[in-house]
């Protein structure tokens, strides 16, 4: 049977990988589950530990023929609680806790409360009277009350306890941090070197946070796409002018319910995604989406609704953090998320959110919006088949969400396997012959012998004419499978 005869899922599924899955078996039963593209997070595990499983991933993916995404999350300028003794302090509502910037200051119980350590030196500068301190994903709320020497005095508001390198968040604080942080750097410059299709930088606020990362690329020698995480109330404020120069946009719902609130999130998941379609930018959204399934068989009713509506937002692809890293069932969380995502795209509510029109203003854009158009229209159409060498115009073709798949064919690796995180896209690594008028004969005996689509079926081409590197896609052709096999002499 063919390819596209069966059900094919259009957003993909990105998966955090960790103790749970970091064996060559469980990367192979990931893929096989439904995994696209694999994220590695930097806030954890030594560059020995990423170079092992991004090796790891390449090897199980091409023992099956697929491509596989992977992503780089950096760590980002991340605020944390320092060391506390034994199993931590417990605080209670009314304590005073002093959270000192000294990295000679000892945690411990005092006559007045508790003193902790943080390793944001700026604190003292940057916090008022009055403004909340998060602690731990907000689960400690603390109250700032003024400055002793080298400490920020607060008051415990909501407690509970705390153990150590548990995050601070500080909502509504102007923070004197950098984009990059060294370690931010070295990783990716490691990243980079090892060969990642893409690169996920955390908290960003501005434009000009994306542009820092970008010449970081450019001075290592390879630029590769860039994800701004969507997870601090500044980066909302700037959300347009982010979208336009990054990528993609990660919708990192985490810190975001943190900072903002979780009564916040849904709105700003819904204009995030939004704004990053009507640009034509890759959106991915994350945190928490099969949460129970780190410690569950089965999801909640509320985390299938979730799921179903980051589909049905607009989402590229949906990512699982714990729930794939260290979660009880891994490969189960997976084929959990590949059935909610079928189901929902089985609905015709799935299909009202296509583009009419980018308005991006160049050549790919115009053939992309005229392939769709061509698909709707031309009765019977089964696939959309793009020849690229930068995947530009698959992307492009994925944001107008036609109906039918996508197969991207390229001749280049790199864009194989980054074209795996883009809604619809199947991509085929693909070397035609060198003269421009077999490329029609070239595509249908792979198509044909790849068993994509059966003689007969209609599909829509596009590519660049002539072909050679950096022309703009240009050619669009209705064509039948195995037309031109039948006339060749």
């Amino acid at each position: 049977m063919a390819i596209a005869a069966t059900n094919p899922r259009h957003c993909k599924i990105l998966c955090t990988l960790g103790p749970a899955s970091n064996t060559p078996a469980l990367v192979g039963a990931l893929i096989d589950a439904g995994m696209n593209a694999v994220r590695l997070n930097f806030s954890h595990g030594s560059h020995e530990d990423h170079a092992r499983v991004y090796k790891m991933v390449r090897q199980e993916a091409s023992r099956r023929g697929v491509a596989i995404a992977i992503l780089a999350d950096l760590q980002g300028p991340k605020i944390r609680v320092g060391i506390i003794p034994g199993d931590g302090f417990l605080f209670e509502p009314g304590q005073t806790v002093l959270i000192d910037v000294d990295p000679n200051a000892q945690p411990e119980k005092t006559d007045a409360g508790w003193r902790i350590t943080t390793n944001y030196t700026h604190l003292v500068e940057d916090v008022r009277d009055g403004d909340r301190i998060l602690l731990d994903d907000g689960h400690l709320e603390l109250v700032a009350q003024g400055i002793e020497g080298s400490a920020v005095i607060t008051t415990v508001d909501q407690g509970g306890p705390l153990t150590s390198r548990k995050g601070i968040n500080l909502p509504g604080v102007r923070l004197q941090i950098p984009a990059m942080t060294e370690k931010d750097e070295e990783d990716l410059r490691f990243a980079l070197s090892l060969g990642v299709d893409t690169v996920a930088l955390s908290f960003v606020r501005r434009p000009e946070d994306v542009e820092h990362c970008r010449e970081q690329m450019r001075h290592h020698g390879r630029v590769v796409p860039i994800v701004a995480k969507i997870e601090k109330p500044q980066a909302i404020d700037n959300l347009a002018a982010i979208v336009e120069v990054a990528d993609g946009i990660m919708v990192a719902r985490g810190d975001l319910g943190v900072e903002m609130g979780p009564e916040t999130v849904p709105i700003i998941q819904k204009r995030a995604i939004d704004t990053a379609n009507s640009r034509g930018k890759l959106v991915i959204t994350a945190t928490q989406m099969l949460d129970s399934m780190i410690r569950n068989a089965r999801p909640t009713r509320a985390e299938a609704s979730d799921v179903a509506n980051a589909v049905l937002d607009g989402s590229d692809a949906v990512m699982l953090s714990g729930e794939t890293a260290t979660g009880v069932n891994p490969v189960r969380a997976v084929e959990t998320m590949d059935k909610i995502i079928r189901s929902t795209e089985r609905a015709p509510r799935a299909w009202n959110r296509g583009q009419d029109d980018l308005a991006l203003g160049h050549t790919t854009n115009a053939i992309a919006r005229a392939a769709v158009s061509a698909a709707r229209s031309w009765t019977g159409t089964k696939a959309i088949v793009t020849y690229t060498g930068t995947g530009g115009i698959a992307r492009l073709v994925s944001e107008y969400r036609p109906r039918v798949p996508i197969y991207a064919f390229t001749p280049n690796p790199e864009t194989y396997q980054a074209l795996a995180l883009y809604w619809g896209v199947t991509p085929v690594l693909f070397s035609p012959a060198s003269h421009e008028d077999t490329i029609f004969i070239d595509l249908d005996q792979a198509i044909v012998r790849r068993g994509f689509l059966e003689r007969g079926d209609r599909i829509v081409i596009t590519h660049a004419h002539p072909l050679k590197q950096g022309s703009s896609v240009n050619l669009l052709k209705l064509h039948q499978v195995g037309e031109t096999l039948e006339q060749r002499p």
